[in-house]
């Protein structure tokens, strides 16, 4: 649809797993909405279906937090959920804040003649 930007984030994000694991099978998982609860359904139902989950998506931290923590991030041992850092310079988002999850990304990396040899930026979109 116009002003869709799920699709475009969804193909790089089943481009990236299947570049990492071209042998793994992949589920895509779709939400209803993103303005609901349908992200959290779709979490629930991708933690019924895999081991392993990716979700590009994040908002503001609020006071129902520990709520959503246990209802949609508390899945049996093994499951490993990862979520994106974020977006917006160096705010932190839900659910990458939640200690159920693996926050991943929010860096850009170049390569520098320092001692390290890279700097490192936020990411800032």
């Amino acid at each position: 649809p116009a002003g869709d930007d799920w699709t475009l984030e969804e193909s790089l994000d089943l481009d990236m797993a299947s570049a990492i694991c071209p042998l793994c099978s992949i589920v895509l998982v779709e939400a209803a909405d993103d303005s609901s609860d349908g992200l959290y359904i779709a979490q629930n139902t991708a933690a019924s279906l895999a081991g392993y989950i990716s979700n590009s998506w994040g908002g503001s931290e609020s006071s129902t937090e520990s709520t959503q923590d246990s209802q949609y991030f508390t899945h049996a041992s093994g499951i490993v959920t990862t979520v994106s850092a974020g977006d917006s310079d160096y705010g932190a988002s839900y659910p990458a804040t939640s200690p159920n999850v693996v926050s991943v990304g929010g860096t850009n990396l170049t390569t520098s003649s320092n001692s390290r040899g890279w700097t490192e930026s936020v990411w800032n979109t």
